[in-house]
C-alpha cells in the first residue's frame, strides 16, 4: 500500500474514532441496561465473578458474561467512570473499520474499501448506535470477522476454522441472540464457496472452541436446573410452524432491512426509494462477490423472521456491513462511469451524515443526569429526599449516577428534590431548574401537607 493510501486509511479510521468520542458525555446514554450492567460489573470488580450476562427478550434466557467482563476491564481502567464504556465502544468501532477494510479490499478492491470505510466512519445511524453501551456493540465486528474468516478459509487458510467456530459461538452466546443468523450464513457461504469438509483435527479443535465459548452458561445451567436451555426450548416451541406467518414476517423484516439501507443516506423517504432501486440493481448481478452480499443481506432477514416478536432494526446489525459495502461498490461504479456525479453523491452522503451527527441531541444524556446529581449536591443541604416523576423507565440510570456523585436520599427529610422527565410532565415556577431535558423541582414537605 502506498504512503498516501496508508495516510488516508489512518485519517478515515481516526475520523471514525473521533466522531464516536466527540461530545461523548453529551450524547451517551446511561439508562436501564447500563445501570444493570454496572451492578454486574461492580460485583465482578469486588471479586464476585458471574457466569451470566444480560437477560434476553426471551424470559428466563441469559446471554453469556463475556460482554460484562469487557465492561469491567474498562470500568477498572477509567476508575468507575461510565465514559470509559463509550471509549470501549469507539475502540470496537476501530476494530470494525480495520476488519471491514481488509475484507472489502480483498473482495472488491481498494477503492471500494476506502469508500466503505468513509461511509462507516461518518454514518449518523451507526454513530447513534455507538453512543449506547449494549451487548449489540460488537455484533458488526463479529459479523465481518465471520465472513472474513470464511473468505480466508476458502483461500486455503484452513487453520482458521476453529477460530471461525469460536467467533460465531462467542457472538451468539456472549453478544446478542440476533447473531444466530451467522450460523446459517456460515453454512450457506461454506457450501457456495465449495469449501472442503473439515478434517477430524479441525472438527475436534472447533468443538473445543465452541465448548470454551459456552462454558460459563453451561456451568450456570448445571447449577440452576438448566434454566437457559429450558427457556430456549420453550421459546422455540412458542414460535409455531405456519409457513404463511413466516412469509409475512419475512416481508416485514425485509422492509426493515430496506429502511436500514435508506438510513445510510439520512434523507428519509427519498432515501428509501433510492435504496430499493439500488438493491434491485444489485441482485440482478450473479457475480461471486455480489452473491456474497446478497446472502449476507437476506439470510439474517429469513432467519430472524422465525422469531414471532417484533424485530427492531438493530437485530439486523449482522447485515449492516453488507449494506455499507453494497453502497460503496455502487458508488465506485458510478465514479468510474460519471466521475463528477459520483463524487458529488459520495460527498453529499458524507456531508448529510456529518450534519446529522453535528445536530444530534440526547436530552437525557449521561452529562445531563450527572449535572442533576451535582446540582442537588451543590445545594449543601445535609439531608434531603430524592423522588422521581417520570414517564415509565426514564428514571433508570440515576441510581448509580447519584451514588457516584455522593448524593444520598433520606426518606424522613422535609426537603424534597423531584427529578422530572420529560420536563413538560410537571411545572412549579420559581422552584424548578432545567438541566438539558431534565427538570429538578425543590419543595418542602410542610408546604405540601398544608396545601393538601
Amino acid at each position: 500500500m502506498a504512503k498516501k493510501e496508508k495516510l488516508l486509511l489512518i485519517i478515515l479510521i481516526g475520523l471514525g474514532f473521533f466522531l464516536r468520542v466527540w461530545r461523548l458525555s453529551d450524547l451517551m446514554g446511561f439508562d436501564y441496561d447500563q445501570e444493570v450492567a454496572m451492578e454486574a460489573v461492580e460485583r465482578i470488580l469486588s471479586g464476585r465473578p458471574t457466569l451470566i450476562g444480560q437477560q434476553t427478550s426471551v424470559g428466563g434466557v441469559f446471554i453469556g458474561p463475556g460482554y460484562y467482563y469487557l465492561l469491567a476491564l474498562f470500568t477498572w481502567i477509567f476508575g468507575g467512570n461510565p465514559l470509559g464504556w463509550g471509549v470501549m465502544v469507539a475502540l470496537i468501532s476501530v476494530g470494525t473499520m480495520v476488519a471491514l477494510f481488509i475484507l472489502t479490499r480483498g473482495v472488491f478492491g481498494k477503492t471500494t474499501a476506502f469508500l466503505t470505510l468513509a461511509i462507516y466512519a461518518t454514518n449518523a445511524k451507526i454513530n447513534f448506535y455507538d453512543r449506547t453501551t449494549a451487548p449489540s456493540n460488537p455484533v458488526m465486528l463479529a459479523s465481518i470477522i465471520t465472513v472474513l474468516l470464511l473468505w480466508l478459509v476458502k483461500s486455503g487458510k484452513r487453520r482458521l476454522i476453529p477460530l471461525l467456530a469460536l467467533t460465531v459461538t462467542t457472538a451468539v452466546i456472549h453478544f446478542h441472540p440476533s447473531t444466530i443468523s451467522l450460523v446459517p450464513l456460515s453454512a450457506v457461504l461454506w457450501l457456495y464457496w465449495k469449501i472442503k469438509r473439515p478434517s477430524r483435527r479441525e472438527i475436534l479443535l472447533s468443538i473445543a472452541a465452541v465448548l470454551l465459548a459456552i462454558g460459563p452458561l453451561l456451568a450456570f445451567d448445571l447449577r440452576h436446573g438448566w434454566i437457559n436451555i429450558s427457556g430456549v426450548i420453550r421459546a422455540l416451541g412458542d414460535q409455531g410452524n405456519e409457513a404463511y406467518v413466516w412469509i409475512l414476517k419475512s416481508l416485514a423484516t425485509f422492509r426493515t432491512q430496506v429502511e436500514n439501507l435508506s438510513s445510510f443516506f439520512a434523507v428519509g423517504g427519498m432515501g428509501a426509494f433510492i435504496a430499493l432501486i439500488m438493491m434491485v440493481y444489485w441482485f440482478r448481478d450473479k457475480r461471486n462477490e455480489r452473491a456474497l452480499l446478497s446472502y449476507w443481506i437476506l439470510i439474517p432477514v429469513l432467519t430472524l423472521s422465525f422469531y414471532r416478536a417484533h424485530i427492531p432494526e438493530y437485530y439486523l446489525l449482522t447485515s449492516f456491513p453488507a449494506l455499507i459495502i453494497g453502497i460503496a461498490a455502487i458508488e465506485n461504479s458510478l465514479l468510474k462511469k460519471m466521475p463528477l456525479v459520483g463524487a458529488l453523491v459520495v460527498l453529499g452522503i458524507i456531508a448529510v451524515n456529518l450534519a446529522a451527527i453535528g445536530q444530534a441531541k440526547n436530552p437525557f444524556s449521561l452529562k445531563n443526569k450527572r449535572d442533576v446529581a451535582r446540582f442537588i449536591k451543590q445545594k449543601g443541604i445535609q439531608e434531603y429526599m430524592v423522588t422521581f416523576d417520570t414517564d415509565p423507565g426514564l428514571e433508570s440510570g440515576f441510581g448509580y449516577i447519584l451514588k457516584q456523585e455522593g448524593v444520598s436520599s433520606t426518606d424522613s427529610s422535609p426537603i424534597i428534590f423531584t427529578i422530572v422527565i420529560p420536563e413538560s410532565r410537571r411545572s412549579m415556577p420559581g422552584k424548578e431548574t432545567t438541566l438539558g431535558g431534565i427538570k429538578v423541582i425543590e419543595s418542602f414537605r410542610e408546604v405540601e401537607e398544608r396545601g393538601g
